[in-house]
């Protein structure tokens, strides 16, 4: 398992903790709202997991290729062509994502150095929210620039394909199945 398939791979089972989390607290607020009991701060702990599923799903989703693009023009184009636009968009986007990482730290530190808290029901400190969208956005950004130097070695970036484009490619795999018996 490489590096980037690890990372992958433990920022996916944040994300789904995440979610698990929240749909708990969906279910708890469901269930125990008929018996007159409030589950403190629900909604906003809601919310707040919602980070962890968005920044830390996003990395999962782009190392497994389910992120996807709109490529209408870019398939039309000549290979190298496309080689070239590609490595260009992951490094663009890493030079984004590493912007929006180094704001977000920024941010973290300075929720941390003046112990800035939520103001719900249940405080929570801010920089604990704020580090897991900079954590995130780190191992986005990492993923990308691992993604540009393996475009640049000769490997390919997949992203999801189309409803279209899935069948097509189900239907040559079963033609040449057919042929093989």
């Amino acid at each position: 398992m490489t590096d980037m398939k690890l990372i992958s791979t433990i920022a996916g089972v944040i994300a789904a903790l995440c979610m698990a989390a929240m749909a708990l607290l969906l279910l708890a607020e469901i269930v125990l709202r008929p018996f007159g009991v409030l589950v403190p701060s629900a909604d906003d702990f809601t919310t707040f997991l919602m980070i962890g599923v968005g920044f830390f799903g996003f990395v999962h989703a782009f190392h497994e290729g389910a992120h996807v693009r709109v490529d209408l023009l870019f398939r039309h184009l000549p290979a190298r062509l496309q080689h070239g636009l590609q490595v260009a968009s992951l490094f663009l986007a890493a030079l984004l994502l590493a912007g929006l990482a180094i704001g977000s730290a920024e941010m973290t530190w300075a929720a941390h150095r003046f112990h800035d808290v939520t103001d719900t029901l249940i405080p929570v400190p801010m920089a604990l929210l704020l580090g897991s969208a900079t954590l995130g956005l780190g191992l986005f950004t990492l993923l990308c620039l691992w993604s540009v130097l393996r475009s640049l070695a000769g490997g390919a970036i997949t992203f999801a394909v189309g409803e279209k484009e899935e069948a097509m490619a189900l239907a040559r795999a079963s033609d040449t199945e057919g042929e093989l018996a």
